[in-house]
């Protein structure tokens, strides 16, 4: 075990430092849990799978396995949906039904995902546990000004999805005839996405800096195509980010966002009236901001996710 370098630890793939790295992170002083990653030559009681599940991998599942190791596959993509990836990834629904029958349990990212797992496999030990959000984003919180002027809306996410943003076009530019705002992308690349009469700007996502560079916004939007199963199974942590430092959310309605502080929009007329809504009004945005720190503190934090880890091992072992 051992705590992971920033530097490294800021450029892995999200969902291996979500979902593996700060796990392991998170019980790095812990006297009951030993947390690492997979060694070859080491035994183990329990090894997880994060989101690998192909054949090497079934492989050495199965060659672990008899050897008494509990298998666990830990994913956050519904590959399991065949109509939720291209066609040329079909593969992979075979190989992720092949690996769940022989894994002892399975970690989903999200409830859509744990639910539809479920059903397939009633008879499986499958468990939801969110990703954490990192202390530091609490150390840090958004102050609301005293005004309604030169608010800044945020997208932060992968540069390719932030067209995503375009299919509120409409509803941005009416909204800007009657509100002083732009907008801001915080991405791994500049999204290049241009909006007549809106000016925009792009930051360079930076993994140790996202809590500070977040607090330039004012307003998060987070709209998703959800006619489009792959975007049904997203996590929290997209819009937990923000609102963990006070930012408030608007957002298309995505299972894992339900029961939270952000405002879930189904319709064009419900962006239109829920942005409005904060645009116009500071104490909206700083309600909605205190509500979703706490949400996210007693539901997300280190030390609650943790204790959804540990009673899982408990569980499994």
């Amino acid at each position: 075990m051992g705590v992971f370098p920033s530097a490294y630890w800021g450029k892995i793939m999200a969902s291996t430092r979500l979902r593996a790295y700060d796990v392991i992170n998170n019980f790095n002083d812990d006297d009951n849990y030993f947390l690492e990653l997979y060694k070859p030559w080491k035994k183990y009681d329990v090894a997880i799978f994060q989101k690998k599940f192909d054949r090497n991998a079934l492989h050495l599942a199965q060659k672990l396995k008899s050897r008494g190791v509990k298998i666990i596959l830990d994913i956050n993509v519904n590959y399991y949906d065949p109509e939720s990836q291209e066609k040329k990834y079909e593969y992979m629904h075979k190989e992720i039904m092949d690996f769940t029958k022989i894994s002892d349990a399975t970690i989903t990212g999200s409830s859509h995902i744990n639910n539809y797992v479920k059903k397939l496999f009633p008879e499986k030990n499958i468990i939801c546990i969110p990703e954490n959000i990192t202390d530091d984003f609490f150390s840090v919180k958004k102050e609301v000004g005293e005004n309604n002027d030169n608010l800044k809306l945020m997208y932060v996410g992968y540069a390719i999805k932030a067209k995503e943003v375009l299919s509120i076009e409409k509803t941005l530019k009416e909204l800007r005839e009657k509100y002083d705002f732009k907008l801001i992308f915080i991405c791994e690349k500049n999204p290049k996405i241009s909006l007549d009469g809106i000016e925009t700007e792009f930051i360079k996502y930076n993994q140790r800096k996202i809590p500070r560079q977040m607090l330039l916004g004012d307003i998060f939007i987070a709209p998703r195509d959800l006619s489009k199963p792959y975007n049904l199974g997203h996590s929290f942590t997209k819009i937990g980010y923000p609102m963990a430092v006070g930012i408030p959310i608007v957002a298309s309605r995505v299972p894992a966002y339900e029961n939270s502080p952000a405002i879930l929009c189904d319709t064009e007329d419900d962006w239109k009236i829920n942005m409005e809504r904060l645009l116009a009004n500071k104490d909206s945005r700083k309600m909605l901001g205190e509500a979703g720190i706490d949400h996210c503190r007693k539901n997300y934090s280190q030390k609650e996710i943790k204790k959804e880890y540990e009673k899982f091992f408990k569980e499994i072992l």
